[in-house]
C-alpha cells in the first residue's frame, strides 16, 4: 500500500522537482520527436497533404515547447533568473508531462503510419524517382537547350563513367552517346538510344541506356560459334568432294574390273570358237556380244578427259548408229566449260546415247547448251525416239548422274512431251 501511495505521489509531483535524469530523458525523447516531425511535415508538404501538415505541425509545436521549457529550466537554475510562464508549466504534475509526451509519440507514429499508407496507395514524384532509381536501365529527359529535367541513378553513373563529370547538359551527352554501344570501365556493355517525346504538352528529348552485357556476351559467343560452323562446313564440303572422288574412282575401278573380266571372257570364247571352227550362228552370237560391250569400252576410254571429249562421244554415237547434233554454246569448238561441268556433260551425253539406243530406238540426239540472264548454265539432251511409257524409273546410270550433278551444285530433271528430254542446270 505504501508503494502505491509513493508512486501516486511521484506522479503528482511537479515536473520541475523531478530528478534531473528524468528531465534529461524527456529532453532527449523530445529532440528525437522534433527531428521525426520535421521530416514528416516536410514530406507531407511535398505531397500536398495539408491535413497531415497541420496535424504534424501541431505536434511539432508542442514538442518544441516541451524541449524549450526543459532548456529554460537548466538556464534559470544556472543563472538564477525567473521566467513566470516556464515556472507555471514546470509546476504542472509529472503525470501531465508524461501524458503529453505519450500523446506526442502516439501522434507522431500515427502520422508516419498514415504517410506510409498514403504512399502505398498513391503515385508521387518521390515514388516515381525511387522506382526509376531501382530500374536496371538509365533514363534521362532534357530540353532542346540541354537542361536536364529528370535523370535516374543508372544514367548518372553512366555519365560519370564516360565523361568523369556529373550530367548537366543532356544535349552534349546525347551527342556523345546516342545510338551507340559503349564498354564501360566497370566491365558492363551499355547501349544508348534517343527519341523525342511529349510530356505535358512540352517537347522533350528522352535518352535511354540499357545494360546489354549478357546479350553482348551471347552475341560474341554466337559469332564465334558461327565462325567455327563455317570452318566445319568448309571442312565437310571438302570432305564430301573427296568422298565423291573416292566413290567415283572406286566405281570406275569396279567398272574397269567388270569390263576386263567381260573382255577376257569374250576373248576366251572367241579363241575357242576360232580353234574349233565354230558355226555361223555361234560366230554371230559372239559378234553381237562384242558390239554390246563396245559401249563399255568407249566409256572407259573417255573417262579421263578434262574438257568435252566430242571426238570420243562422236565415235560412240557412230558405233551405236546415233547422229549427234551439238547446239548453242556446245556447238562452238573453242567453248570450254568449267572442269567438273565438262565431265558431267560428257557423262550425261554418253548416258543419253546409251539410253536412246536401248530404250527409245532413236537415231538422233540433240545436245543444246546456253547461258540464262542470271548466269545459269542450262543443258538439254533430247532424242527422236519413242515416248517413254509410264513413270521413269532411274537405273544405275541416271542415279549416279543425278548424284554427281547435285554434288557439283546443279539440278537434274526430265521433260516428257512427244519425246524424252533430259535437263541439267548449273
Amino acid at each position: 500500500m505504501n508503494g502505491i501511495i509513493d508512486m501516486l505521489t511521484s506522479l503528482l509531483l511537479p515536473f520541475g522537482r523531478t530528478p534531473g535524469i528524468l528531465k534529461d530523458f524527456f529532453f532527449v525523447i523530445g529532440m528525437i520527436l522534433v527531428v521525426e516531425n520535421l521530416w514528416n511535415i516536410s514530406y507531407s508538404y511535398r505531397i500536398r497533404q495539408l491535413r497531415y501538415t497541420i496535424v504534424i505541425g501541431s505536434l511539432l509545436a508542442g514538442v518544441l515547447l516541451e524541449v524549450s521549457i526543459i532548456r529554460d529550466f537548466y538556464y534559470m537554475r544556472e543563472n538564477g533568473t525567473h521566467d513566470p510562464a516556464a515556472e507555471k508549466l514546470l509546476a504542472l504534475p509529472f503525470v501531465i508531462w508524461l501524458l503529453f509526451l505519450l500523446l506526442v509519440i502516439a501522434g507522431t507514429m500515427a502520422a508516419r503510419k498514415h504517410i506510409k499508407k498514403w504512399e502505398r496507395e498513391h503515385i508521387t514524384p518521390i515514388s516515381v524517382l525511387e522506382c526509376a532509381n531501382q530500374m536496371p536501365a538509365g533514363i534521362c529527359f532534357f530540353r532542346h537547350d540541354g537542361l536536364v529535367v529528370f535523370c535516374n541513378r543508372f544514367m548518372e553513373r553512366a555519365a560519370e563513367q564516360l565523361t568523369g563529370a556529373v550530367l548537366r547538359n543532356g544535349m552534349e551527352f546525347s551527342r556523345l552517346t546516342a545510338q551507340r554501344i559503349f564498354a564501360m570501365p566497370d566491365g558492363t556493355v551499355v547501349r544508348f538510344q534517343q527519341r523525342e517525346t511529349m510530356v505535358d504538352g512540352e517537347s522533350l528529348l528522352e535518352l535511354t541506356a540499357f545494360d546489354i552485357t549478357e546479350l553482348h556476351k551471347k552475341n560474341q559467343e554466337l559469332q564465334k560459334d558461327t565462325e567455327n560452323l563455317e570452318r566445319v562446313k568448309a571442312s565437310l564440303k571438302e570432305y564430301n568432294l573427296n568422298i565423291d572422288d573416292v566413290i567415283r574412282e572406286r566405281e570406275i575401278l569396279n567398272a574397269k574390273v567388270n569390263i576386263h573380266d567381260e573382255m577376257n571372257r569374250l576373248m576366251l570364247a572367241t579363241k575357242v570358237s576360232c580353234d574349233r571352227d565354230a558355226g555361223e550362228e555361234e560366230r554371230k552370237h559372239i559378234l553381237a556380244q562384242w558390239k554390246s560391250n563396245a559401249l563399255l569400252l568407249c566409256k572407259e576410254g573417255a573417262s579421263v578427259g578434262k574438257t568435252i571429249p566430242k571426238k570420243e562421244i562422236g565415235e560412240l554415237a557412230d558405233l551405236l548408229g546415233i547422229r549427234l547434233h551439238w547446239e548453242g554454246l556446245a556447238a562452238a569448238d573453242d567453248w570450254i566449260p568449267p572442269e567438273k561441268i565438262s565431265e558431267l556433260i560428257a557423262a550425261a551425253a554418253r548416258e543419253c546415247i546409251a539410253n536412246a539406243v536401248k530404250h527409245a530406238a532413236a537415231d538422233t540426239l540433240w545436245i543444246d547448251c546456253f547461258e540464262t540472264e542470271n548466269g545459269q548454265l542450262h543443258l538439254t539432251f533430247r532424242n527422236n525416239g519413242d515416248r517413254p511409257e509410264g513413270e521413269i524409273r532411274e537405273g544405275g546410270g541416271l542415279t549416279n548422274l543425278r548424284r554427281l550433278v547435285q554434288a557439283a551444285g546443279g539440278t537434274m530433271g526430265y521433260v516428257i512431251n512427244e519425246r524424252f528430254c533430259l535437263k541439267l542446270d548449273f
